[in-house]
């Protein structure tokens, strides 16, 4: 697949080789190609190749190097279009070396070519070094080319000393800086050429080539990973030799680490790099890692949570690649300590997230994403409540769609602090039970109400043991632990039996008469006219203790209208019996 106007030599569909027009920059996307063999064989590998590092070879025999190509192996050394025949320069070093001839064609071409992409991003800040021995009126380029086809070339003048190389016709190094050579569109992580030379001013000449390879690919990265006592989440950040978490992590706690697989944490030996893990820790402390560095990984996600982890570098959310909107905004957690939102992807930890579907994402630092750090509208206008820091909130109505994005990530393990509603959510409207896990022998709760209750109506948490804590306005009070408790909104209860005047007064047709309970009690509450006869009974029965409330139509017990005038009204409740005045009006 390629698209690229004058970038490719790629075809338009019913076209024969006429060149692609796209503006540029532009975005494409492909929708799920998965390549599992071809004719029967192969491999998948998803992402990149592997980083290199070091001192990488193309062609030398003395020259220590980490990795390189070998001819004829895993790389191939071709002539263009038989611009080129065999010369008869002899080696600048070892036994092996390379000496064409032009064959007078008017330009030649030729490379090292591997058979499967190479993967040179880690040389950015290196150099492509070489001997060659070449007339010195002779002027040729010198360059690589990607797997995509990008080409990129520098320029190496005839009588002119350039990148080292001095012009005299003998043996002479030349040290390109890849920051030159790899111009503005050339991928690193997949070279197809990884050495090039070009002349196309027609000069005639024998020139040998020898002692060529990628210098300045760094040694192996070292990235320090901070870790509290108690559980972390952990991710392998680097391409290791050894992945047994001992070797890793030597201050863990033995048999401590725990993957994920999508219904229970599994016990395991190895850290495999995009998997995030549980780990245990006596003290507080930094473990150093050393290996290669990977800049960009392809994760396969399952429907549900996911326990991952990032890249070799710092990572904002927005270099998550979600194309397929699989990951449920507000669902990207961090634990330190607690379950907090992450906005960051840090080397060597973990982190969890929600998968609505089956589906890939790809993590890499120069990603542009659909993924922002969650920051829910409604979390600045609700109700909070902190145990040991951690925020739940409350007294807000949140859609189904939405209360997906206010879920919470499994527990934790046994040992670690943890607070939720009952059905895994942070956030309820208004009764609630709370659970706690907590290796502490007290909780800080600290609480923030903005939206009330309800007239005659409080936030109230209870603990396991009962007792009741009225949550008004601002506050802080420190309590034992304990595993349970409930949030509720309840009534407030009266103080007296209280009768209050009926409003509105004078009234017509309608008024509302109000009286206070502070206990259960038997209630009647009736109407008289002037003369003390019975209009009728608005209340006969045992009541809840409370702040309540009847209505009056100003109708007698036949629901008949009554004539305008002064009533009484009176509330008999065991000793407490109280009497008022109201005026209808028609």
């Amino acid at each position: 697949l390629a698209i690229g106007g004058l970038f490719t030599d790629a075809d338009y569909l019913g076209g024969n080789g006429a060149p692609i027009s796209m503006p540029f920059p532009a975005d494409m996307y492909v929708d799920y190609i998965k390549v599992m063999e071809w004719n029967g064989q192969g491999e998948v590998h998803i992402g990149p190749p592997t980083f290199q590092g070091g001192t990488f070879g193309l062609f030398t025999d003395t020259t220590p190097i980490d990795n390189g190509l070998v001819a004829g192996e895993d790389a191939e050394i071709y002539v263009w279009e038989g611009t080129l025949s065999e010369g008869s320069i002899p080696p600048y070093e070892g036994e092996n070396g390379i000496s064409w001839t032009t064959t007078g064609l008017g330009w030649f071409g030729a490379g090292i070519m591997s058979m499967q992409p190479v993967n040179l991003f880690n040389f950015g800040e290196g150099h492509l070094k070489f001997m060659i021995k070449i007339p010195a009126n002779i002027s040729f380029k010198i360059g690589i080319i990607d797997a995509w086809g990008n080409q990129s070339y520098v320029d190496f003048p005839a009588n002119q000393t350039t990148y080292g190389l001095l012009r005299n016709g003998n043996w002479g190094q030349a040290s390109i800086p890849v920051a030159d050579i790899r111009g503005e569109f050339i991928d690193l992580r997949m070279l197809s050429y990884e050495f090039v030379i070009l002349e196309v001013n027609g000069g005639s000449c024998e020139f040998g080539l020898d002692d060529i390879y990628w210098e300045g690919g760094g040694t192996n990265n070292i990235i320090e990973v901070d870790h509290s006592q108690n559980w972390n989440l952990v991710g392998l950040p680097l391409e290791v030799e050894d992945s047994n978490y001992q070797t890793l992590f030597p201050e863990s706690t033995e048999g401590t680490l725990y993957s994920y697989n999508g219904e229970q944490y599994v016990s395991e030996e190895e850290l495999q790099m995009g998997n995030g893990y549980w780990i245990h820790f006596e003290y507080e402390g930094t473990t150093q890692l050393s290996g290669t560095p990977v800049n960009e990984m392809t994760i396969q996600l399952n429907e549900g949570w996911n326990l991952i982890s990032g890249i070799s570098s710092v990572v904002g959310l927005a270099g998550i690649s979600d194309p397929g909107d699989i990951v449920v905004p507000g669902t990207v957690f961090e634990f330190t300590d607690s379950y907090d939102y992450a906005t960051l992807l840090t080397p060597g930890h973990g982190y969890w997230l929600y998968a609505s579907t089956d589906g890939y994402i790809t993590i890499s630092s120069g990603n542009s994403s659909k993924i922002n750090a969650f920051n829910p509208e409604n979390l600045g206008k609700v109700n909070k409540l902190s145990l040991n820091g951690y925020e739940l909130y409350f007294g807000v109505s949140i859609s189904e769609k939405e209360m997906v994005s206010y879920q919470l990530p499994p527990k934790p393990p046994s040992g670690a602090f943890d607070v939720r509603f009952v059905g895994d959510t942070r956030v309820t409207m208004e009764k609630a039970e709370i659970e706690v896990m907590s290796p502490h022998k007290s909780l800080i709760i600290s609480y923030s109400v903005v939206i009330d209750a309800g007239e005659h109506m409080n936030w109230v948490l209870t603990s396991e043991s009962g007792k009741d804590y009225i949550l008004e306005g601002t506050g802080e009070f420190t309590v034992p632990s304990t595993e349970r408790f409930v949030l509720n909104r309840e009534p407030v209860i009266p103080v007296t039996f209280t009768l209050h005047q009926n409003f509105p007064n004078p009234f017509n047709p309608v008024t509302t008469l109000r009286y206070d309970l502070p206990s259960d009690a038997f209630v009647t509450l009736t109407v008289f006219d002037m003369l003390g006869r019975e209009i009728v009974q608005l209340i006969n029965t045992t009541q809840d203790a409370g702040y309540k409330s009847v209505k009056w139509d100003a109708t007698d017990s036949m629901d008949r209208p009554v004539s305008a005038g002064v009533y009484l009204y009176q509330i008999q409740t065991g000793e407490f019996v109280k009497t008022r005045k109201m005026v209808l009006l028609k």
